[in-house]
């Protein structure tokens, strides 16, 4: 192997020198698009939470301190593990004292700024540290402009070649809550993340269309801050959209969730029995919760890389949960060769036939972020001659 190739191959495990290659060796054709013009108005302020209700923080912190007093059967199970130990040691650490105090106008504060505060970290955006780059400065740097702005257009550009002519930018809407970044197109302003929830989002609806107008109940493992609850709720009629999630992250997404639907019926942690969970629209739960949940529940089963970010014995936990739990399919985006336990590709759903892989496809959402990226999407569906 060449000095040049060594080098590259040794950079490319550094995550800003990985960028430094995308930006410079791959998506090269993007360059004219980019500058810091273009950069100062992604990043304007856009508040929105001026009509938030003092009850919905009062259900968030309620849910949150009955969470946290719970005593866990599997604590070794459902604690924080591998890559979320860094982001709950440098990141939540602010943010939990205000839920476990119910300071209701810090975490107003906090909530309101979500997108640009630590609480999110780990959530959306690039995968370097935003708050430093992006949120601590006026106008972020020209490495970061650059990679931002290319990273937006490739993502903008593969959403657009998977819907074509039904690709109407006007599908990418999210209420900006949280006070949103993002980025325009034809002066339609697209928040950060949106084209990858909604893709994902109408992947999901499109599997679940088979069943007619019968209610669909559709789990997330892991929500994120709610993006794709978001889309899945707009666009699916007759939906129970369930969250399991850890507690910071699950407090989050009721948040950003109660904000957007405040006309759906949503159910917090501790407010009804598990028993009741098909008579709301929306559920968000302590990640343990998915203990109690009846076997063959769900049409849909979804995990977005947190699965691949678990302990090996975790996972496996999981793994055996969902394939309880899913009476159709499951359907998850994980890392392969970079995981950090258990390869996507060893998982095992498909390990004793109950349920068949369908496809495993490169997901090819973060190729600019990363041009060796190691991420696929696997979907799963229940072996007929299993029911």
């Amino acid at each position: 192997m060449s000095i040049i190739k060594k080098a590259i191959r040794k950079a490319e495990k550094i995550p800003a020198l990985n960028y430094f290659l995308a930006n410079h060796f791959f998506y090269n054709n993007y360059k004219k698009k980019t500058g810091q013009e273009e950069i100062k108005g992604c990043f304007v302020n856009r508040p929105q939470e001026n009509n938030v209700g003092d009850e919905i923080f009062i259900r968030i912190i309620n849910a949150y301190q009955k969470t946290i007093a719970e005593k866990i059967d599997r604590e070794d199970i459902f604690t924080v593990t591998n890559e979320w130990k860094y982001i709950y040691r440098y990141y939540m650490q602010d943010i939990m004292p205000v839920l476990q105090s119910g300071d209701i106008p810090a975490l107003r504060k906090a909530y309101s700024n979500f997108m640009r505060e630590k609480c999110s970290t780990g959530l959306h955006g690039l995968a370097i540290d935003m708050h430093s780059n992006f949120f601590a400065k006026p106008v972020p740097g020209r490495l970061h402009s650059k990679m931002y702005l290319n990273d937006s257009n490739y993502r903008f550009d593969l959403w657009k070649s998977s819907f074509g002519n039904n690709g109407q930018v006007k599908a990418l809407y999210m209420p900006e809550y949280g006070n949103s970044y993002g980025y325009y197109k034809d002066d339609n302003y697209i928040r950060t993340g949106a084209e990858y929830l909604h893709y994902y989002a109408s992947s999901i609806k499109n599997l679940l269309s088979e069943s007619g107008n019968n209610r669909k109940t559709i789990m997330e493992i892991g929500g994120g801050y709610g993006g794709l609850a978001y889309f899945l709720n707009k666009n699916i009629e007759k939906l129970t959209y369930v969250d399991f999630d850890l507690p910071e992250n699950m407090a989050l997404t009721s948040y950003y969730l109660m904000c957007c639907f405040p006309q759906k019926k949503i159910m917090l942690y501790g407010e009804d029995t598990l028993d009741n969970i098909d008579n709301y629209d929306i559920v968000v739960l302590p990640n343990f919760c998915i203990d109690s949940i009846k076997e063959n529940s769900a049409d849909l089963i979804f995990n977005s890389y947190s699965l691949a970010e678990m302990a090996p014995a975790t996972i496996q936990y999981y793994v055996a949960r969902i394939k309880a739990i899913s009476k159709k399919y499951i359907f998850h985006v994980n890392h392969t060769n970079k995981s950090t336990s258990i390869n996507a590709d060893n998982f095992g759903f498909d390990a004793d036939s109950e349920f068949l892989l369908i496809y495993r496809a490169k997901a090819m959402w973060n190729m600019y972020r990363n041009y060796r990226c190691d991420e696929y999407e696997y979907l799963y569906k229940k072996n007929r001659q299993q029911l």
